[in-house]
């Protein structure tokens, strides 16, 4: 739990370093560290936060503290160069360039050794996750347009995926607010908008809705159980549903259900098994034994065989 605690702080912090919101990145930094006080990149970035607000020699002692953990992160020493020199300590800020230059190309010759490129895999994860909050009912697909741009133009990011949490609760570029639009026009408005916006930066973008009354305890969700409009199943390219039971959450699992599949056909796996581990907020497989008591999982598949070449033996027979 506390190795848990300090990743969720230092992820956020990280988050929010990137979106340029120093102070509570300083903040979070901090609360990372108390968990873990070994942390090197903790240091470095929280070292890096107060660079940006002009906290050079706060930025220096936390700089200090992650070269004394990893001596040999040439990162630091350029930063604590950077951070000397503009202290006009010039001669110790030529040291620290000297030593990170030494470690930048004993890094790259052990890069070219076969053994080298494997080394440091098991590290912090190296992809990028951007969170930009908005107010509920005040950001809509122009906004999410605008903020793409910006992230081309100032940090030279695209996104690989999408995640607008949620949909049901954005407003719409074309529908302004208080024009008397029922639920059904405006949801399904939201979502043509978004995916316009998928298509044009030819992006998957996720979101999630909620059921009906009558959905909300049934085992067996369709689509008629979306809630507010069906407009958006109408619009939707895939949709699937996670399912939940006393049973189910004993075993730490939930059922996924395919309500809509424009890429495949939606019989094939139409219910699987997924388990849950909630106290960490994440999804795992579950091994083949849960998934056979399943209704729509009567057919045997291969799984050595591709999703796309099984079935094909059907229609063998067939002459053409």
């Amino acid at each position: 739990m506390k190795e848990f605690k300090e990743q969720v702080f230092y992820n956020l912090a990280s988050s929010q370093l990137i979106n340029f919101n120093y102070d509570d990145s300083i903040i979070n930094y901090c609360k990372s560290i108390e968990y873990d006080p070994n942390d090197e990149y903790a240091y470095l970035n929280r070292g890096n936060a107060k660079f940006k607000i002009m906290d050079n020699l706060g930025s220096l002692e936390d700089y200090n503290k992650s070269i004394k953990i990893n001596k040999k992160s040439y990162i630091t020493f350029n930063n604590r160069g950077v951070i000397k020199f503009k202290l006009s300590q010039y001669k110790a800020a030529l040291k620290d360039f000297e030593k990170s230059l030494k470690l930048i190309m004993k890094s790259a010759l052990d890069a070219a050794k076969p053994e080298g490129k494997f080394r440091n895999l098991p590290q912090k994860p190296k992809g990028k996750l951007i969170v930009k909050e908005y107010p509920t009912a005040a950001a809509h697909a122009g906004h999410f347009r605008h903020l793409l741009q910006e992230l081309d133009i100032k940090k030279d990011f695209q996104p690989d995926i999408i995640f607008v949490d949620y949909l049901n609760i954005c407003a719409s570029h074309r529908i302004r607010p208080g024009s008397g639009a029922n639920s059904y026009t405006l949801v399904k408005s939201i979502a043509e908008e978004l995916r316009g916006l998928a298509v044009e930066y030819d992006v998957p973008i996720m979101s999630a809705t909620q059921t009906t009354r009558s959905g909300f305890g049934s085992t067996d969700i369709g689509l008629e159980d979306t809630s507010e409009s069906f407009g958006l199943p109408a619009t939707a390219d895939m949709m699937f549903a996670l399912i939940t039971s006393d049973e189910l959450e004993e075993l730490d699992q939930l059922v996924v259900k395919q309500l809509k599949n424009r890429y495949n056909d939606p019989t094939i796996f139409k219910r699987f098994v997924i388990g849950v581990d909630r106290s960490r907020m994440k999804l795992y497989d579950c091994e083949q034994e849960a998934q056979e008591e399943l209704i729509d999982s009567a057919d045997d598949y291969d799984d050595s065989i591709p999703v796309a070449d099984r079935g094909r033996d059907r229609y063998s027979d067939f002459k053409i």
